[in-house]
């Protein structure tokens, strides 16, 4: 994401990870750079700030100013840009975060991990639902009227469950808000 002095959005860039943070990082410096040109205007990087994974060894790399763990780039960015949000929900590669707030202020924090296949994470549901762009999930989600129930607590029987669903017709608006 790339913001303004006063901390407005000019762009931003997403991309899934091909398993390379540094070239990734290029590409996506790259595809902001394209954004600015498009608008007639010069890329200036006055400062970086780096998240995730592979925060620390882009921190080295870039020589960001910061190098923020996940859940507090996530708190501190829905504090800035949302009135008043109450939960917060990363669907990463391998796990799920999940940032309940009250007040401003963090209440509640649950971290499920998951190992291979990493069933209710983004690797496993970029499979399970394809064609659908990461950006549109929510959106589609939440449109749904009706959804699958799963089986938590292992991750086995939620590939289970998943592949059941699938079976009985489950459409991906509805799947994805399962």
């Amino acid at each position: 994401m790339l913001v303004n002095d006063k901390g407005d959005i000019l762009c931003k860039s997403y991309q899934l990870s091909n398993g390379n943070p540094i070239q990734d990082t290029i590409e996506m410096f790259e595809n902001l750079r394209k954004q600015v040109e498009a608008q007639n205007a010069k890329l200036e990087v006055l400062g970086v700030g780096t998240t995730g994974y592979a925060k620390d060894i882009l921190k080295d790399v870039l020589k960001a100013d910061v190098a923020l763990v996940e859940t507090v780039a996530h708190t501190e960015s829905a504090l800035k840009f949302y009135e008043d949000p109450h939960v917060i929900v990363d669907v990463g590669g391998q796990d799920i975060k999940l940032i309940v707030l009250h007040n401003g202020r963090v209440k509640d924090f649950k971290l499920t991990l998951n190992a291979p296949p990493a069933t209710g994470t983004s690797c496993n549901l970029r499979q399970r639902v394809s064609g659908l762009k990461v950006e549109d999930y929510a959106d589609m989600a939440f449109s749904a009227q009706a959804m699958p129930v799963f089986g938590y607590g292992c991750a086995v029987f939620m590939q289970s469950d998943i592949v059941n669903f699938q079976r009985q017709g489950w459409r991906a608006g509805r799947f994805s808000r399962g």
